[in-house]
């Protein structure tokens, strides 16, 4: 009865998304012509906001920002910006709340 009821919950786990892997943003790589390099904007001396902005063909773009220190790389920022080059091009790419958990996005 107890690995009946271990099995059914480990099905249950993996069967149900939790929230970290729920689609949030949806983009259309087919479209996307521009990808500018991470920039920094200094609010401190010990922080400072980092960014790349995104450009697509129809006068659309995004700005990615993350705010951080200046000792620290922003690494979600590098990989995000890495998971669009990769993708230029190709159909869709969904991002998860995991994927931007610290990172904010604003349509320019």
């Amino acid at each position: 009865m107890m690995r009946t009821m271990k099995i059914i919950k480990r099905i249950f786990n993996f069967s149900v998304m939790d929230e970290k892997n729920t689609i949030d943003q949806v983009f259309n790589n087919r479209d996307l012509i521009w990808i500018s390099d991470i920039r920094r904007n200094r609010d401190s001396p010990n922080s400072c906001d980092y960014y790349f902005i995104i450009k697509y063909s129809k006068d659309l773009s995004f700005k990615f920002i993350q705010e951080g220190s200046t000792k620290k790389d922003p690494v979600q920022l590098i990989e995000l910006r890495q998971l669009f080059i990769n993708t230029i091009g190709h159909s869709y790419l969904s991002l998860t709340k995991g994927d931007t958990k610290e990172i904010i996005i604003r349509t320019l």
